[in-house]
């Protein structure tokens, strides 16, 4: 069984089983909260003992109790994780009693006791651990199972779900542009990218709908529990096709428990970072402390349990930036709470509720950086005060759920849960104007003006869930498991949202010799970039899914895991109507698990399944809602003839250089922004492993894993296609070229399969804007099919002891494509479903390569060691290849045709259609991956550094001799120890939207963040 947090297999004592001995020998999975306890009783001939009893209780309530059957088998399903005792007896044998198990997350147990004869000569009896290998839904998962308080007790962990997910081969983090207030730092699962996966607590899925960017911020200290799976999951898991990250939260026992814990984590004890060329990361500071404290205990003993949780928080920051300095102050605190009712024995009814809601509040100042020498800047540059804003995050979260174990071949459980999360970002500021300059230097975007948000926006999202689940267990060639069930989610998502002050404007000079704009600008002449943007609506989203899942033991060595999923998404559009709906997605899932000799040792396995991904809200909000979108490019008065509030003077709307109407302010009609037959997002997984247990207990394994980007949905501009399909069905060139043009006419974008066939309306066709269907060809379109193919290759090699443990792994990775997925680390785009790849046909010219989630080479360690009864020692070291970078640049006149033959000296269209094509796939200006007039494709131009950190922990339990009740705990935790300051990310554009050069190109965008420390202090009772 592949776990990170290793248990001694020769960890139970003498006393605790002074008759018998026990062996593990498979696992079983439950759902996401509970596990199960199976097995045989045997004599010492290996002979079965019908009729033996055996009774598990823990402290939580459980008392269960099973009657070997006459094969020597028992279970004992539904059951909460952690320890139990179990008690074993039988007529004219020695029972067992106070038996220790443990059950996991994700993993329980199949165990076989041996009773001794009365007759036996006891004194000679011990008991050791077992082989675990599981053999239930979870036989062919990969990824680890943690008990948290053991993964902190044991290693350096940074008190998120991202850095215990980084302990799994096959994870690594993701790029920095995705890092958040919210969610800090983000992993890329199994080659996806990092919106990619899904996370769960109690059941309840509180992954970010709007974008699946992370997911709810959950008190670290109220997991109890965490399973990462990176593949292999069985059909009752859904709604990723990347990872899963799994949780089970802390609950209340009989014993009454009191913890307070404080950590501190100063900018004193923090290294420098590195400068890059927008942000000064060496003045920036960041000053951390959480106040924890846990109370739990029984209510009423053995039925009512109640655990809680106050967290007390204060994190300030400071952050440099050109032409702005920002303070930050997080300080609102959360709570959470577990309530477990046992009203009779069997059947539970928990309430979980916990809240991550708080104002994260902003005040900015002007940063006089204008012009100075990087090495002259401390921070003496701050100037005057602009004003404060305050963002609104996260919400309040409940969960209910009941089970009942009504016979030892039935038990059912269901969930309603309730998540919400607030998005508003407010200032008294949100009257002026976003404005930045390029002027001083044009590879660095410097804040000016008086604006403190980027958008002005009140947002909500809130999600309703609902499970139902059944167990059946029976005997039919073999014996089944089948777990059945049901899932619903009911989404909203309320977004109302415009830039500051209405309106973006960027200051820019033409650098090229060449001349800017198709020579409509000369070297040397200022232009203003300008945007308007503004979006809203309520947007609904529906998803459900029904799942059949059969774990079949065919013979005491073979087990065939049988899965069927098939999961529904529909999306609405700001009127409620449906904007696409995706059902009838039927997902196989098949898994078979071969114990090869029988004896635990060894194990094969084998898994082929399918992960569907649903529509993200945000497509709904973008495409389907009231947005009006313009971008336009256009002359001035000049940067130095501003006006007093940092607007341009003068400018020309008449004669614009560029201009992009994308959305007009209307909800769009569903059948002209989206193909009528759109396939839903998928990917096919195949993995293969083997695994072995050596008599001195070291754990190996090699695993290989092949997953490939089957379908993709994504917007697609047709303008193109349109004027083709037009001209094919007798309208005249005069009469839509004009659809081309971008000084007349945006992007029309469509949702749809890229490199696809596609049906769907234009109102651009008619004079009075009735609809015209059309049939695109995916010759007509152009676009090449998306292309994702990851291949990996693990090696694992572990071994735990109650004095140390060792836990490593290798990784080859190859993922290669030409799309990163849901999400875009080229450019940090989080926009889901509606990145930039797919928009023009020119754009994704050379984007196949490695991607941005490839490090071919991964090295993961972690170790332990108690040094004494009062000391431990813990390290964590992680290196990874570099990371492949292209060369982004202008796409080359000719490409299509010559961009000068298309209008003539009055500006007039010349009919050179193919010049036009040039003029239309440009728009995106320095986008292309292409430079200096050359192909350039992704990943073939440069790359980062090596990167390899080493984390480092020190636990201190000292015996106070009963001086003050209960125990306490110091800790010390270094974070990237040798303060490595490797290059992680690299600026990949060379040519500027001007024509001109980035002095930039190939410095650092990112590197690994800088040494820090951590000081704890943990007092239990």
């Amino acid at each position: 069984m592949k776990k990170i947090v290793k248990r001694s297999l020769l960890a139970l004592a003498i006393s605790s089983a002074a008759a018998g001995s026990l062996v593990t020998s498979s696992a079983f999975a439950e759902d996401y909260t509970t596990s199960t306890i199976a097995g045989q009783v045997r004599d010492s001939a290996g002979n079965m003992i019908p009729g033996a009893i055996i009774e598990i209780t823990s402290d939580k309530g459980i008392k269960r109790s099973a009657t070997v059957d006459a094969d020597g088998s028992f279970r004992m399903q539904q059951l909460p994780i952690g320890s139990y005792k179990a008690r074993v007896s039988a007529d004219g044998y020695n029972g067992v009693e106070d038996v220790e198990l443990n059950l996991t997350i994700g993993a329980g147990g199949k165990y076989t006791f041996t009773l001794k004869p009365l007759s036996g000569d006891i004194e000679e009896v011990y008991v050791v651990g077992a082989k675990q290998a599981e053999y239930d839904f979870n036989s062919t998962t990969s990824g680890i199972s943690v008990d948290v308080g053991e993964l902190q007790s044991k290693y350096p962990v940074a008190r998120s779900l991202t850095d215990v997910a980084l302990f799994a081969p096959g994870t690594q983090e993701g790029d920095t542009a995705f890092n958040s207030r919210s969610n800090g730092s983000l992993a890329s699962f199994s080659g996806g990218s990092v919106g990619e996966n899904a996370y769960y607590i109690n059941g309840l899925n509180v992954t970010n709908f709007r974008n699946f960017t992370g997911g709810s911020t959950i008190p670290f200290e109220f997991y109890d529990q965490i399973e990462v799976k990176t593949g292999g999951y069985q059909a009752e898991y859904g709604r990723s096709i990347g990872g899963f990250i799994n949780s089970v939260s802390k609950s209340g026992s009989n014993d009454f428990h009191a913890s307070v814990t404080a950590y501190y984590e100063p900018d004193s004890l923090r290294s420098t970072a590195k400068d890059i060329e927008t942000t000064w990361n060496s003045l920036d500071t960041t000053d951390s402390t959480d106040y924890i404290i846990e109370l739990s205990g029984a209510v009423i003993e053995d039925r009512l349990f109640a655990y809680g949780l106050y967290n007390i928080r204060e994190n300030e920051e400071e952050d440099y930036t050109s032409g702005r300095y920002t303070q930050t102050r997080d300080n609102d605190p959360f709570w959470a709470v577990k309530l477990d009712f046992i009203p009779f024995d069997g059947h539970r009814i928990e309430y979980t509720g916990f809240s991550d809601r708080r104002d994260i509040e902003f005040s900015d100042y002007n940063f006089n950086d204008a012009g100075a020498d990087r090495e002259d800047v401390n921070g003496s540059e701050i100037g005057s005060y602009i004003g404060d804003s305050v963002t609104e995050a996260g919400g309040t979260n409940q969960i209910v759920k009941y089970t009942g174990v009504f016979s030892d071949a039935f038990s059912l459980s269901m969930m309603y849960g309730e998540n919400e999360f607030f998005r508003s970002a407010q200032s008294a500021n949100d009257v002026n104007p976003v404005i930045y300059q390029r002027i001083d230097n044009p590879n660095s975007s410097v804040a000016i003006g008086n604006w403190t948000n980027t958008y002005a926006a009140t947002g909500y999202d809130k999600r309703e869930a609902f499970r139902i689940d059944a167990d059946i267990y029976f005997e039919f060639a073999g014996e089944h498991h089948i777990r059945f069930g049901y899932d619903q989610e009911n989404l909203l998502a309320e977004e109302l949202s415009t830039l500051s002050g209405g309106e973006y404007w960027r200051y820019h000079t033409c650098t090229s010799a060449a001349g800017c704009f198709s020579g409509q600008l000369a070297q040397g002449e200022e232009y203003v970039r300008h945007l308007v943007i503004d979006q809203g609506g309520n947007f609904e989203v529906e998803q459900s899914a029904y799942y059949i899942q059969d774990s079949w033991q065919v013979t005491s060595q073979l087990t065939v895991n049988l899965g069927l999923r098939n999961e529904t998404f529909n999306n609405m559009n700001a009127e409620g109507e449906t904007f696409i709906k995706a059902d009838n997605q039927i997902a196989p899932r098949l898994g078979l698990t071969y114990d090869l000799f029988g004896d635990g040792d060894s194990r094969i396995t084998a898994f082929f399944g399918r992960y569907y991904m649903p529509i993200a809200a945000n497509t709904n909000i973008r495409m389907s809602g009231a947005e009006y979108f313009v971008e336009e490019y256009l002359r001035h008065d000049g940067y130095d003839n501003r006006n007093s509030d940092d607007t341009p003077s003068g400018v020309d709307y008449n004669d614009p250089l560029l201009y992009t109407l994308s959305s007009d302010g209307t909800v769009p009609d569903v059948s002209t922004i989206k193909d009528q037959s759109v396939d839903p997002l998928y990917t096919d997984e195949i993995s293969l492993s083997y695994e072995h247990v050596f008599e001195n207990e070291w754990v190996a394994g090699i695993r290989g894993t092949y997953r490939k980007l089957a379908v993709q949905i994504d917007d697609v501009g047709i303008n193109h296609a349109t004027v083709a399909w037009a001209l094919e069905n007798g309208y005249d060139l005069d009469d839509v070229y004009w659809i081309m043009d971008p000084s007349q006419h945006g992007i029309d974008y469509v949702l749809t399969n890229p490199g696809t066939d596609m049906r769907v309306a234009t109102d651009l066709l008619t004079d009075d804007g009735s609809l015209v269907w059309m049939d695109l060809t995916k010759e007509m379109l152009g676009y090449e099919e998306p292309d994702r193919v990851y291949r990996s290759l693990e090696l694992s090699l572990s071994k735990g002891t109650e004095i140390w443990g060792i836990d490593g792994s290798y990784v080859y990775t190859s993922n290669k494509g030409n799309t990163e997925g849901v999400v875009k680390s080229d450019n940090g785009q989080d926009d889901a479903g509606l990145t930039q790849d797919f928009d023009l046909v020119s754009v994704m010219m050379n984007a196949y390569g490695p991607l941005p989630t490839e490090f071919e080479h991964q090295f993961k360690l972690a170790g332990f060691y108690k040094v004494n009864d009062w000391m431990q020692v813990g390290a964590r070291a992680r290196i990874r290849s570099p990371r492949k970078f292209g060369c982004q640049g202008n796409l080359p006149n000719g490409t299509f045709g010559d961009s000068d033959n298309a209008f003539d000296g009055n500006g007039d269209f010349t009919g050179d259609l193919a010049a036009l094509r040039q003029v239309y796939e440009s728009r995106y200006q320095d986008d292309y991956w292409f430079c200096n007039g050359e192909a350039s494709p992704r990943g073939k131009s440069m790359e980062s550094n090596w990167v390899s950190t080493v984390d480092a922990s020190a636990t201190f339990t000292p015996n106070l001799g009963g001086s003050i009740p209960g125990g306490i705990t110091i800790r010390l935790d270094v974070f990237n120890l040798f303060d490595s300051s490797a290059k992680s990310d690299l600026f990949e554009q060379l040519e500027d939207s001007s024509g001109g050069q980035y002095d930039n190109y190939g410095q650092a965008s990112a590197y690994q963040s800088p040494r820090s420390m951590r000081l704890s202090f943990n007092w239990t009772l």
